[in-house]
């Protein structure tokens, strides 16, 4: 029996059954997932652009991290997946392929209007400047940027055209080709941009520089790799980090090369740890150059002077061998130039 008060007057009722309690609530981890952590049944985190449920507590390990361990589905489950590109973005590439493939065909007879191609390229490299000063600030919005660039190199073609006069079509052929020459390197420099701005980002953590100063340094790396677009820039770069001890073994880039290019220069770094190690790079498996060594008392070593010429669609790995002492993170990245 229980008192209940209404409207200032008392009466009584009977209680018989109560409802079934409601199901566990999540218990958010904004810390995300490492190996070694030990993760509480419900624990929620956020993890390669997608969101899981732990199922039961562990100790994370590689075969269970999530949606991609051999037995993540044991220890964990899919809240929400990662977005993919929107089809919009898969037309236009699909497209500026295509072109690309039709321009070869054609590149025979520009020599007719040079001059008016010549003022369509000048007209689509001032926007694409634009469209990689926006890559600079906002990665997310190249799809956008892409388009409103391809949108304004169409009317400088459609301009040149009427001043070509019979030489339309070439001039359109030709145009399109600057098109998706533009559109590659766009999509090159977003790739500069990021391996630049993580380079910033351990810049800042090991140095201790807030948030601010992290933000105007990205921001100058990202001009200065937009004025320096026909110079050397970095091609690969890659990141080897285990908590307890880097292992010897191959680490890949983080792309295949898919433009012909040529490395100059190799830079290695170690970013944590107090032992050494030996660092040589291969393509395709096969040992082209190296090995540089790094270590607590030499933490940077950069190699100038190279000429390593690398073909379209080539692996680029970087191995780690005689690894001492207690190495946990290196840096390998390679800059040069791209094949014209």
């Amino acid at each position: 029996m229980s008192g209940l008060r209404l409207r200032e007057r008392t009466a009584t009722v009977d209680v018989y059954a109560t409802g079934r309690p409601g199901p566990a609530g999540l218990f958010w981890d904004n810390a995300g997932w490492a190996i070694g952590r030990t993760y509480r049944v419900h624990a929620a985190l956020l993890h390669a652009g997608s969101s899981y449920r732990s199922l039961l507590e562990h100790e994370a390990s590689a075969e269970t991290e999530p949606g991609i361990g051999s037995h993540w589905r044991e220890a964990w489950e899919l809240i929400a997946a990662r977005a993919e590109l929107t089809q919009d973005f898969r037309d236009l590439q699909a497209a500026i392929e295509l072109a690309a493939s039709n321009a070869g065909d054609a590149a025979v007879s520009i020599s007719a209007d040079r001059a008016a191609v010549s003022d369509a390229v000048e007209a689509f490299e001032a926007t694409a400047s634009g469209a990689l000063q926006t890559i600079g600030t906002a990665v997310d919005e190249a799809e956008q940027s892409i388009t409103q660039t391809a949108t304004t190199a169409n009317q400088a073609l459609n301009d040149t055209a009427g001043a070509a006069g019979q030489a339309i079509d070439q001039t359109a052929s030709a145009a399109t080709a600057s098109i998706t020459e533009a559109a590659e390197a766009v999509s090159e420099d977003r790739t500069a941009v990021a391996d630049l701005r993580e380079l910033t980002r351990k810049d800042a953590e090991n140095t201790g520089k807030d948030a601010t100063k992290t933000k105007q340094d990205r921001d100058a790396v990202a001009a200065d790799a937009a004025m320096a677009a026909a110079a050397v820039r970095p091609l690969y770069g890659v990141q080897i980090y285990r908590s307890d001890q880097v292992e010897n073994g191959e680490y890949a880039a983080e792309r295949f090369e898919p433009f012909g290019s040529v490395i100059s220069t190799i830079y290695i770094e170690l970013l944590q740890g107090a032992g050494r190690a030996d660092v040589h790079m291969t393509i395709n498996g096969t040992i082209v150059a190296g090995p540089w060594s790094v270590s607590d008392n030499a933490r940077q070593t950069v190699i100038e002077g190279l000429s390593i010429a690398i073909n379209k669609a080539a692996k680029v790995s970087f191995h780690t061998s005689a690894v001492a002492g207690e190495v946990h993170e290196i840096w390998a990245s390679a800059y040069g130039k791209y094949k014209t």
